[in-house]
């Protein structure tokens, strides 16, 4: 086809036929416009539409991330609360087989523990006495621990009163002190005995039977070696002995004089060996 300049140099178009191919063109250009707008329109609605699905999958994500960890959170706190639940039902358990019992009856003295606090192993939650049986503890040597057995009697002073006690428990064991503890039981005391008060004990701690006593008047001492005197053809005999045990009134008398011998028990300031006495 010819273009529009060539057919006006060739005189074989007229003005009409140019107007009208003009409005054509123009016609097809603004068609052209008008389908590039809608192409444009379409697209914005496109992109709008694309916006809005992805803001619509970003609120379904985080949605679905908020589920997700309330879901875990609550997993979470079943399982705590679970855990705490079985540990409730064991101490529960605990508690309904455990019995806390005195072994005697009596007073309470002291309460060791408060209320709703932990007791420990090391301090007693509460001190009773049964004031009709009070035990009194105390401590011997081993030289005494051979003489004693339970059984015994001892006696036991408070306030200038005396009191039977029977020894119940004699320890095996040394403590740290290198003594034997002893515990001994005070039937029916009276009132005037307190739980915890310090008494004086006597108790039998050598025993001898069978053997020569003499009186502690009759004994005399020489740098530490004991002695007597003997009466013996008028005159006064110093004899050595060998003492054994005593109290505050005899001594045993282990070797140095017999049975038969007669002991000078009165005490004078001329008393020698060999000296001349009057018997009395």
């Amino acid at each position: 086809m010819a273009s529009m300049h060539q057919l006006i140099a060739s005189g074989l178009v007229d003005d009409e036929q140019i107007e009208d191919q003009l409005r054509d063109a123009v016609r097809q250009a603004q068609l052209a416009v008008e389908g590039a707008e809608i192409g444009v329109e379409q697209a914005e609605n496109g992109f709008e539409k694309a916006n809005e699905a992805y803001k619509t999958a970003q609120v379904m994500v985080e949605a679905q991330r908020v589920n997700i960890e309330g879901q875990t959170e609550l997993a979470r706190l079943g399982t705590n609360f679970n855990d705490q639940y079985i540990a409730i039902e064991k101490l529960k358990s605990d508690l309904s087989n455990f019995k806390v019992a005195a072994p005697i009856s009596g007073v309470i003295e002291r309460r060791g523990v408060e209320p709703f606090n932990m007791a420990t192993p090391q301090a007693p939650a509460f001190i009773i006495s049964d004031k009709d049986s009070m035990t009194v503890s105390f401590r011997i040597p081993r030289a005494s621990s051979a003489h004693m057995r339970p059984g015994d009697k001892i006696t036991l002073e408070d306030g200038g009163s005396a009191y039977t006690a029977t020894i119940t428990e004699i320890s095996t064991m040394v403590d740290a002190g290198g003594l034997f503890s002893v515990k001994a039981s005070v039937l029916y005391p009276p009132s005037s005995l307190y739980t915890g008060a310090a008494v004086k004990v006597f108790a039998q701690s050598q025993k001898a039977p069978g053997v020569l006593l003499i009186p502690l008047s009759a004994l005399y001492y020489d740098n530490g070696i004991p002695y007597v005197f003997l009466a013996e053809n008028g005159r006064a005999k110093r004899v050595r002995v060998e003492v054994g045990i005593f109290d505050a009134h005899y001594a045993e008398i282990v070797s140095g004089i017999k049975v038969s011998d007669r002991i000078i028990n009165t005490w004078n300031a001329r008393l020698a060996d060999g000296v001349e006495i009057v018997l009395v």
